[in-house]
């Protein structure tokens, strides 16, 4: 189908074919839900692929409202606008040419892959939990201006950063593994999802979908 203007939700298993021109992705709304994005580049796109990362996420996430356009996470804006109002829900963008990780949740990646996934602020490695490790790397994020570390999508990496970060190693037992706030009905167990697009910035995109562990 051709596009020029959409909003995809990943919830089902499907394979989509998207041909759109560049400009469109401005206009875009993908809602990640509580999945993974891996998003494969080359060696020769890649710094650009991930800067259009950083900014489609940064344009989604709209000062922590998680209504604009881009890159979003239907978890991420439930945790903003419902009580209590925590607010460190994410979309993590983790580049693979930096953390040069072999698989992440059991899927092979690459070194020019840049992953996204909905996690807890902070959170940087994707490990489920916002620990000393993660910190640590914050403080290696902010010394470099890496926007790995820009946990509020502001554009920069600051001290609000490591505030967000506190804040959501805090409360991060009160959510459980599906990160669901604690009192709301646990949803039932499925499989994780993988989002694989080849490079965004070329006219053909193909979106291949397994199963979310969140139901739709």
């Amino acid at each position: 189908m051709r596009v020029t203007r959409c909003a995809i939700s990943l919830a089902l298993a499907a394979i989509a074919i998207f041909e759109a021109p560049e400009s469109s992705f401005a206009q875009t709304t993908i809602d990640l839900g509580n999945n993974t994005l891996v998003y494969p580049t080359t060696p020769s796109s890649h710094d650009a692929d991930l800067q259009m990362m950083f900014y489609m996420v940064a344009t989604a996430c709209d000062g922590g409202a998680w209504d604009g356009p881009g890159i979003t996470s239907s978890l991420a804006y439930a945790d903003a606008h419902n009580p209590p109002y925590n607010g460190v829900i994410d979309v993590t963008i983790l580049d693979n040419s930096y953390w040069r990780l072999p698989s992440i949740f059991g899927f092979p990646l690459t070194n020019n892959d840049i992953v996204m996934s909905t996690s807890l602020a902070g959170d940087l490695n994707l490990n489920g939990v916002v620990d000393s490790f993660d910190y640590a790397q914050e403080v290696t994020f902010e010394t470099n201006q890496n926007l790995q570390g820009d946990l509020n999508h502001d554009g920069q990496v600051d001290s609000a950063d490591f505030q967000l970060m506190a804040r959501s190693a805090s409360l991060q037992n009160e959510y459980n593994s599906s990160l669901n706030y604690i009192g709301v009905p646990e949803p039932s167990t499925g499989a994780f999802l993988v989002l694989l697009l080849p490079p965004l910035l070329s006219s053909r995109m193909l979106a291949k979908f397994r199963r979310s562990r969140w139901p739709a």
